[in-house]
């Protein structure tokens, strides 16, 4: 009886396996070109988060209290929550800009740099949502700027991995 299930999950394993190597194979380049179409389509997914970024962070810069009475943030008439906001929108712009740039140029060591930038940013949201939900925290709105914010961190870190990591020049 252990013996057949045994089988069965080997062979449920070889399927998964079969499909997964399939899956790669049919996103790889195509015959006869390098792998600059797969660095094509990176460049243009960060563009498009690059802009994404950029879009978003104008509501927080220009108007932060409607962007904190937009995603559930107390207090969105404190002038220095306002700042806060206002700060978050301008780094969002930043980081998309740069992130546009690079990705609309020829250098991986930059588009590179912009993605980990631009991660490093989503994922610090998401942890400070996480934070402040953990405090107390549960207004649906709020709740779910955290999950753009992770959305985006895992968006940007897959991104990421997909380019290889620049050797370091010695001399």
């Amino acid at each position: 009886m252990h013996r057949i299930r045994l089988v069965g999950l080997d062979r449920a394993h070889r399927t998964v396996n079969t499909a997964r190597a399939a899956s790669i194979s049919s996103h790889a380049a195509p015959a006869g070109t390098t792998a600059a179409a797969t660095l094509e389509e990176v460049r243009q997914l960060a563009s498009a988060l690059g802009a994404g970024a950029f879009v978003f962070g104008v509501l927080p810069a220009l108007f932060p209290r409607q962007f904190a009475r937009l995603f559930g943030i107390g207090a969105a008439d404190d002038p220095t929550v306002a700042t806060a906001i206002r700060s978050v929108g301008v780094r969002d712009m930043v980081t998309g800009l740069g992130l546009l740039q690079a990705a609309r140029g020829g250098d991986a060591r930059a588009l590179r740099t912009w993605l980990l930038a631009r991660t490093a940013c989503d994922a610090g949201d998401t942890l400070a949502v996480g934070l402040a939900i953990a405090a107390g925290a549960h207004d649906p709105r709020f709740v779910g700027l955290g999950g753009l914010a992770l959305g985006a961190a895992i968006c940007g870190a897959a991104l990421t991995a997909t380019i290889p990591v620049p050797s370091v020049r010695r001399g």
